[in-house]
């Protein structure tokens, strides 16, 4: 299983939206939900008190420096990394009361949308077959591949440049980075109208009714900022 660390930065920059939840094997999309839990939007969209706020900091802060500890070894503990991972997200998600998590579980499928489909828990839900589910995982994987190769591109052309000390230079730095991840968004436009037919082919590989049910567990509808 191979882990990709990206700064920051640049990973904002290349997925272009917030709250945008990472594509990850290691967790189901129920796991997946407490990636928005840290945006003051989706708090207050769950009516979170400031008490479980309180509580949702210090277990963000001590997920992070546990996460920390292990990216800061030369060779990563695999197994490591994927039991804290699984560890913390079901750390954060006990601070909900069940009516914030069945929130919580709508707001992730909206933002997921329909590649939650792959998700074997979901695809089970819904009725769906494993032959299914198996073809909306490679219709996303597809994808995913694009972006990353996106992504790669884009590491190229920035690597290799030193972090200067200077005011001045670290911001001329900043603007030609900048311009190398602008040059890419042609290729990123592209992939988006490849991820939004994925989406659609998704759909369409379910039967009326469980297109039906997978309608209803998106709940009421909700804007991302």
């Amino acid at each position: 299983m191979r882990f990709r660390i990206c700064l920051g930065f640049f990973a904002l920059a290349a997925v272009g939206a917030a709250q945008q939840l990472p594509s990850s094997s290691v967790l189901t999309v129920a796991e997946r939900a407490s990636f928005l839990l840290s945006a003051p939007n989706i708090q207050h969209e769950l009516a979170m008190t400031d008490v479980q706020i309180a509580t949702l900091s210090r277990e963000l802060a001590h997920a992070d420096g546990r996460r920390r500890s292990l990216y800061v070894l030369q060779v990563i503990d695999t197994k490591a990394v994927i039991q804290e991972e699984h560890q913390s997200s079901a750390l954060l998600l006990s601070v909900l009361t069940p009516a914030q998590s069945r929130r919580l579980t709508e707001l992730t499928r909206q933002r997921v949308g329909p590649r939650a489909i792959s998700d074997a828990e979901i695809a089970k839900e819904l009725g769906a077959s494993d032959d299914v589910r198996k073809e909306v995982t490679a219709l996303f994987a597809a994808v995913d591949a694009k972006f990353e190769e996106i992504d790669a591109n884009i590491g190229e052309l920035l690597a290799g440049e030193l972090v200067s000390e200077d005011a001045a230079a670290r911001k001329a730095a900043e603007i030609r980075h900048q311009r190398v991840i602008d040059s890419f968004e042609p290729e990123r436009i592209q992939v988006r109208k490849d991820r939004a037919s994925a989406e659609k082919k998704a759909l369409e590989l379910l039967t009326p009714d469980q297109r039906e049910k997978w309608q209803k567990s998106l709940g009421k509808p909700y804007k991302f900022i």
